[in-house]
């Protein structure tokens, strides 16, 4: 199959990760692939940002910049109609943005099936966290995108509830979490007992296209089924920062009470060890952009005062308190104990990652499927994560994580796991085994959405599976 791929992303941030791995992932299945992108995309380094339109953002009113990303389509559209004539493809795979219909209007002229990668109501997002002023416009174009495409393939289902509320069919929606590499990202094989290992080496990996909406609280397979919108609120991003939990009422959508877990349910997390016989060194770590409120000096003072005195913290990444965390581990004498890597590679992430044993995953979006923690799942680490109905999407407390719903709760939870080794093993090992259970990897989305591509061409012209070229 010949596949276009086409978005707007300048920068290589973690929307690169996911655009790349899906790509890669076309190719390995045998499929042709070409990428209709801003140039800047292809020559900027991961971490760096080329986007010209963010840099006009914020030197111009907000208007003139929306109305020049507005006119980028027009632009857009010229070099999509030039690639659809030279390349030919059967269909067209769209990572969706703001003020971007052009792929909407390329599929229409050439009559070519269009599925939609939907990773935020980005109409929302960007009201919320950078600014907005075009936001009826903004949200009709979003709203026209989302209801014109093929297929649309959001992240969580919680996202998946703004489409249906935007008049999207649920026929037409497949919810797809992010996923893992696991040839980059997997767990150590000391983690898991031979019997286990062998149990998960034998189980096919399969196409789960048909299963991709996730029980709100459970890890158990998936039986196909169409999408069923949740009963009624909360609205996502891993490319976007690590945000505060948001409280805006204007953000409330619906909130899934199956199988939910109230802020009461959640058990107050023991301060002592059942057994301290013996002391084991244990690495706690962030990834991410460290921010005043994901309060990591609270951490350091409880390495600090901990009986487990062999216990290490890493920070990979970079942030505004970066130097005061530095400062605060010399004045508590722990800094051969506290590790600031700065940012990294992504290539040398999972070498990182290795080196951790409790990972902590802050408060994002509501409607997001955060990257990392996805990663974390893969290498089989003892997790500890925010109680919202995304992130219950792919964690249960006690089985795969530990949720929480304040920062005393995370400092008790990180307590616990210092302290009994048994339950941190336990939720190491089932963390692992949630990427098989889930089908997490990007080669079962890249299938999953080649599936789909069939359908919507075998629907379109029952005779063949590839669609008749128009220039």
């Amino acid at each position: 199959m010949k596949i276009l791929y086409h978005h707007r992303v300048a920068a290589k941030d973690g929307q690169c990760v996911h655009i790349d791995e899906i790509i890669a992932a076309f190719r390995h299945l045998g499929h042709q692939v070409y990428v209709v992108a801003p140039a800047a995309t292809s020559k900027s380094e991961f971490g760096s940002s080329a986007n010209w339109l963010g840099f006009i953002r914020r030197k111009l009113p907000l208007f003139v910049g929306e109305f020049l990303e507005l006119g980028y389509s027009v632009l857009d559209f010229m070099k999509l109609r030039k690639a659809i004539k030279q390349f030919q493809p059967d269909v067209i795979y769209e990572r969706e943005n703001l003020f971007l219909p052009s792929g909407i209007w390329a599929k229409k002229l050439y009559r070519l099936p269009l599925i939609l990668e939907v990773n935020s109501p980005l109409t929302v997002e960007r009201h919320q966290y950078t600014g907005l002023s075009l936001v009826a416009l903004a949200r009709r174009i979003e709203h026209y995108c989302w209801r014109e495409a093929d297929h649309c393939l959001p992240v969580t289902a919680l996202l998946a509830q703004y489409l249906l509320d935007a008049g999207v069919s649920d026929e037409r929606i497949t919810v797809m979490p992010n996923g893992i590499n696991p040839e980059q990202f997997f767990a150590d094989e000391n983690l898991l007992d031979h019997a286990e290992l062998a149990e998960q080496q034998s189980q096919p990996i399969t196409n789960l296209c048909g299963e991709r909406l996730p029980e709100p609280a459970s890890i158990d397979s998936l039986d196909a089924q169409p999408f069923v919108a949740a009963p009624a609120g909360t609205p996502m991003s891993d490319p976007a920062p690590d945000f505060e939990p948001l409280t805006n009422e204007s953000l409330v959508i619906k909130q899934s009470t199956t199988d939910s877990l109230a802020s009461d349910q959640i058990p107050a997390c023991q301060t002592k060890a059942e057994n301290k016989a013996e002391v084991e060194a244990v690495t706690i770590g962030f990834v991410g952009f460290c921010r005043e409120w994901h309060q990591l000096d609270s951490i350091l003072e409880l390495i600090a005062s901990h009986h487990n005195q062999a216990t290490q913290f890493i920070l990979i990444g970079d942030g505004p308190v970066l130097e005061s965390l530095k400062r605060q581990a010399e004045t508590l004498g722990i800094a051969d104990r506290v590790m600031f890597t700065g940012i990294v590679a992504r290539d040398d992430i999972p070498h990182w990652l290795a080196k951790i044993d409790i990972a902590l995953q802050p408060a994002v979006t509501p409607w997001c499927s955060p990257l990392k923690l996805i990663e974390y799942l893969a290498t089989g680490k003892a997790i500890i994560a925010p109680n919202t109905d995304n992130i219950r999407e792919l964690l249960v407390h006690n089985e795969n994580a530990l949720l929480f719903n304040s920062q005393q709760q995370v400092l008790a939870h990180i307590d616990t796991l210092l302290s009994e080794p048994k339950l941190r093993r336990q939720l190491q090992q089932n963390a692992a085994k949630t990427i098989t259970i889930k089908a997490l990897t990007w080669r079962q989305n890249a299938e999953c959405i080649i599936d789909k591509f069939d359908s919507l061409l075998t629907a379109k012209h029952p005779r063949s599976v590839t669609s008749p070229h128009q220039g």
